[in-house]
């Protein structure tokens, strides 16, 4: 969450420094018809830019340059199941326990962790249609553990034998509330926190 809102931020700053004004709008052609939206504020000229792709292209690296600071290795990966069917993908490098991240979503078919994709064996795999580019991160410390926060209060977890988390992600939901990294669950030095309701399994890195 940090690093989309990190890259809307950016492309917000560039835009604003060169406009007079500038203003983020969204609009739509339903049924192929013509359609006009309102600019507040508008007048004379202007420069229109298509920005979804541009966010989500810097996103992307931004997400595996933070990656790449907490891994020991980090791989991007492109792996695809065709027909539905099983496949696996190697991971240069890949060994013991990795956290596996969608990148680029490029099939129709959902990609869930454990579902439809995961990494075992030092091998990335995916199923069941789910075609995507992935960042892998390897780590050699790592464990998957509880952390709940009941009463929508924060909790702190602390991470046996960890100096630092390097790294932490979302691995299986158990609450109805939204675990999402930065607002409801993250990492503080030596442990990981929940906050919100969030309650889950979260896979760590950690040094």
């Amino acid at each position: 969450m940090f690093v989309w809102k990190l890259a809307a931020l950016l492309l917000v700053f560039v835009a604003a420094e060169g406009c007079d004004k500038t203003k983020t709008i969204r609009c739509s052609s339903h049924g192929y018809k013509y359609a006009e939206c309102k600019v507040p504020g508008g007048y004379g000229n202007a420069i229109i830019t298509k920005t979804r792709m541009f966010v989500w292209k810097l996103a992307a690296l931004l997400l595996v340059f933070v990656a790449a600071e907490s891994c020991d290795i980090t791989n991007t990966i492109r792996c695809s199941s065709h027909g539905y069917k099983y496949a696996e993908c190697i991971v240069p490098g890949g060994y013991g326990n990795a956290i596996i991240t969608v990148i680029n979503k490029l099939s129709r078919s959902s990609c869930t962790l454990g579902r439809s994709y995961g990494y075992r064996n030092g091998k990335l795999w995916v199923d069941r249609g789910c075609r995507a580019v992935f960042s892998v991160c390897l780590c050699r410390n790592f464990v998957s553990m509880n952390c709940d926060s009941w009463s929508y209060k924060f909790k702190s977890c602390p991470v046996s034998g960890a100096s630092r988390v390097s790294k932490v992600a979302l691995k299986s939901k158990r609450s109805r509330s939204p675990c999402t990294l930065g607002r409801s669950f993250g990492s503080d030095s030596n442990s990981i926190w929940v906050d919100r309701g969030c309650r889950a399994t979260f896979d760590v890195c950690y040094k």
